[in-house]
């Protein structure tokens, strides 16, 4: 098959395509990029855990990994063919999310207020999408 590349996984072949390969490397390589940006920000902003109490680090570490991914997962997307309009409850539910787990490094939200935005960011992305339990 043009264009592909043959994975042998179980159960038999698996044909992955080349360009969700390389979308798949460039948001994992631009996540990287944006680990490395990103930590001086964090750092400055005070946007950072300390160690203490449960935490295992050793050192103050920055809270920027969602923060990262998510605008990694933002940029590769676009490289994606087809139209995304399909995908904007998606988009909005994540959004929602990644905002409010900024919000909450920054300000420890409430469990009650987290977990109604949790819900919040779940509906948008099920009921928007037309997904029903039976």
């Amino acid at each position: 098959m043009p264009g592909s590349f043959n994975k042998t996984g179980i159960g038999g072949d698996v044909w992955v395509d080349e360009q969700l390969f390389i979308v798949g490397l460039a948001a994992f390589s631009t996540a990287a990029l944006l680990l490395w940006i990103l930590d001086p920000v964090a750092r400055h902003i005070g946007l950072v855990d300390h160690p203490g109490g449960r935490k295992v680090h050793a050192r103050a570490t920055p809270l920027i990994g969602g923060v990262a991914m998510a605008l990694a997962f933002a940029f590769s997307v676009t490289w994606l063919p087809g139209p995304l309009s399909d995908y904007r409850l998606l988009f909005a539910g994540s959004i929602l999310l990644v905002t409010l787990g900024v919000l909450d490094d920054l300000h420890e939200l409430r469990p009650r207020v987290r977990l109604w935005a949790q819900v919040a960011a779940g509906l948008i992305m099920t009921l928007g999408a037309g997904v029903v339990l039976r």
